[in-house]
């Protein structure tokens, strides 16, 4: 576990997970298959302790996670630039993990909640689960078993 070198900017457990929980954009940091690292943009939900993510049955992704593989995935919530004190003002969560490619029920399941939790403010529950079941047959699901997360944020007391 990388510990963090300034204990004054480190969030609380409890606040990195709210800012998971409430986002639905990251960067996925693995290493690719011609050996670059390798940080990929993608929408995510955060259910059951896990991150979440999607993609084609093809592809780079599904080639790179065929095998669960250790990754990190970044999320910054906020960020303003300061100039009168020269400073940032961000929050950010890095989490650590082992993600792998989700199968049969679970996948189903983790599926139709990852379609909803994104859409169900925007769309009736016919259009998701036409949606759902559309493109269950060629998406694979991936979840990222996490091992530890890490907050940082400057916010503290900084309007």
């Amino acid at each position: 576990m990388i510990q963090m070198r300034r204990k004054d900017k480190e969030m609380p457990t409890e606040a990195a997970v709210k800012i998971l929980e409430t986002n639905n954009y990251g960067t996925l940091a693995f290493m690719g298959e011609d050996g670059y690292p390798q940080s990929l943009p993608v929408n995510y939900v955060y259910i059951d302790g896990k991150i979440v993510i999607h993609g084609a049955k093809s592809g780079h992704k599904a080639r790179v996670f065929e095998n669960p593989c250790k990754v990190s995935f970044t999320v910054v919530s906020s960020n303003k630039l300061k100039l009168e004190d020269f400073n940032t003002y961000f929050e950010s969560v890095m989490a650590f993990g082992i993600i792998k490619t989700l199968e049969g029920k679970e996948k189903d399941e983790i599926h139709y909640a990852w379609i909803n939790k994104l859409a169900a403010k925007a769309l009736d529950k016919k259009l998701i689960d036409d949606y759902y079941n559309s493109a269950l047959a060629h998406t694979n699901v991936y979840a990222i078993e996490l091992d530890y997360i890490s907050g940082k944020t400057t916010n503290k007391n900084k309007k």
